[in-house]
């Protein structure tokens, strides 16, 4: 009875290990989260602390698409300007626009993509975080890069997955 008992187990076992299936890839402020501590890890070994380095945080780039915006590039793009400005870097608003705009149907807001209404269209960072994305059936892979503005060289980077979800 104790071989068939133990027989019975070893399949089940086998079968256990055949169909592992890897976690999930992040979402959005997980993958974020992991790109600026990379990132932060990089620029502490150069810089030694962020305290002081002013950044400018644009939004990823659909590889594809380089003329189009969406929710998910506006989502990295907040997330990672947060969790930069925690860790100590002065993050610049590039789309301040130069008066607050009343409407009765959006309400009042400041933040704007039309460069007629930006209040400089000039940037005075010593870095800017630049990126990239590709949409794969079941993920999105983003690559972003910590450029020094005066002579564009990358200074830090880091890529990570997304799981594609409704948010995504």
């Amino acid at each position: 009875y104790l071989v068939l008992a133990l027989s019975m187990f070893i399949p089940l076992g086998a079968a256990a290990e055949d169909n592992t299936v890897p976690p999930p890839a992040p979402l959005v402020p997980q993958a974020a989260a992991k790109m600026v501590s990379e990132i932060n890890a990089q620029m502490s070994y150069l810089a030694g602390s962020a305290t002081g380095i002013t950044m400018v945080v644009t939004t990823p780039q659909d590889l594809n698409h380089f003329e189009t915006s969406n929710p998910l590039r506006r989502h990295l793009q907040e997330h990672m300007s947060y969790l930069f400005t925690r860790s100590g870097y002065r993050v610049q608003e590039i789309r301040k626009g130069a008066y607050v705009v009343r409407d009765p149907k959006q309400g009042e807001f400041m933040l704007t993509r039309d460069t007629d209404l930006l209040e400089s269209t000039t940037l005075n960072a010593t870095v800017i975080l630049v990126g990239t994305y590709t949409v794969g059936p079941k993920s999105v892979r983003v690559n972003m890069k910590l450029l020094h503005a005066p002579n564009r060289e990358v200074l830090a980077s880091s890529s990570a997955t997304i799981q594609m979800t409704r948010e995504v």
